[in-house]
C-alpha cells in the first residue's frame, strides 16, 4: 500500500510546472493536492520530504518547497522539524519561504536559531551559496539581535552577502559596534550601491568617514548621481557640525 501511496505523491508532484515542464501545474495547485490527500499518506508524505532534503541539489528545491507547504498546512507533527532541515541545509535559497512556515507553525524562535547556525558555520565557510539570503531572512523575521554575528560578513569576499550584511546592520545596530567596520570596509569598496549604504548609515550614525575621501566621491563623475549625493550630504555635515541622526530612519537606498 505504501508503494502506491508514494507512486501518487510522485505524480502530484511531476505535474508541477517548471523549467523542464513549462505548461504544468501552478505550486499552489500542487500544494492543495497534496494537503488534500487522506491521513494514511501521511507518513510516506514526511518520507518524500526527507528524501528530498537529503537529495539536495540535485532534487530541486521546487518539489521540496511544495511538499514541506503541504505537511505545515496539513499541520503534520513532523513539519516542522522538516523545515528546519531544509532551513539549515546549505542548498536551499527559498529560507524566507521557510521561515514563513515555522511562523504558522508557532516555531519562530527556532527559525531564528536555525539562521543563525547557518550563520556560525559560515564563519568557517565562506563559500556556503545560501549566506546571503539567512541574512535576508533574518531581516525579515526583524532579529535585531543577530547583529553581532553579522558584524563578520561587513567584508565578505561575495557582493551580495556583504551587501544584504551592510544592509542589516544599517537597520539594526546602532554604530557603536558596525561604525568602525563601515568605515573600514568604505575604503576599499567597489560596488557604488554598497558604497552609498556605507556612507548613509555612517551619516546617520554620527560616524562620518575621511572628508577627503568623501569630496573624491562626490567630485567624481563616472560614479552614479546617488552615491555621489550621499557623500555630498555627509560633506555637509562634515563642513556644519551639524548631528546627523536624523536624516535616516534605517532605510538603504533604492
Amino acid at each position: 500500500m505504501a508503494s502506491s501511496y508514494h507512486s501518487l505523491i510522485q505524480e502530484i508532484l511531476a505535474t508541477r510546472k517548471s523549467r523542464t515542464n513549462p505548461h504544468g501545474a501552478s505550486p499552489e495547485t500542487v500544494i492543495r493536492r497534496i494537503t488534500e490527500l487522506p491521513p494514511e499518506y501521511a507518513a510516506e508524505i514526511r518520507s518524500i520530504a526527507r528524501q528530498l532534503i537529503v537529495g539536495l541539489p540535485l532534487t530541486g528545491e521546487g518539489a521540496l518547497n511544495s511538499m514541506l507547504e503541504a505537511l505545515t498546512m496539513r499541520r503534520d507533527s513532523a513539519a516542522g522539524d522538516l523545515v528546519i532541515d531544509a532551513l539549515k541545509s546549505r542548498h536551499t535559497m527559498q529560507k524566507e519561504d521557510y521561515v514563513s512556515m515555522l511562523e504558522e507553525l508557532d516555531r519562530s524562535e527556532d527559525a531564528s536559531a536555525s539562521l543563525l547556525a547557518v550563520l556560525a558555520d559560515g564563519v568557517d565557510d565562506p563559500d556556503r551559496i545560501d549566506l546571503a539570503v539567512t541574512i535576508r531572512a533574518l531581516h525579515s523575521l526583524q532579529h535585531g539581535q543577530a547583529a553581532p554575528q553579522i558584524l563578520a560578513y561587513v567584508d565578505h569576499p561575495t557582493r551580495a552577502v556583504r551587501g544584504t550584511a551592510i544592509e542589516f546592520l544599517y537597520q539594526f545596530d546602532d554604530g557603536n559596534n558596525a561604525g568602525p567596520l563601515f568605515i573600514d570596509q568604505l575604503t576599499h569598496e567597489q560596488e557604488p550601491h554598497i558604497m552609498e549604504m556605507l556612507i548613509d548609515s555612517l551619516t546617520s550614525w554620527d560616524q562620518l568617514p575621511d572628508e577627503h575621501f568623501l569630496r573624491e566621491v562626490a567630485d567624481d563623475s563616472t560614479q552614479p548621481h546617488s552615491l555621489r549625493q550621499s557623500a555630498r550630504r555627509a560633506l555637509k555635515y562634515h563642513s556644519e557640525g551639524t548631528s546627523a541622526s536624523g536624516i535616516s530612519d534605517g532605510t538603504p537606498p533604492s
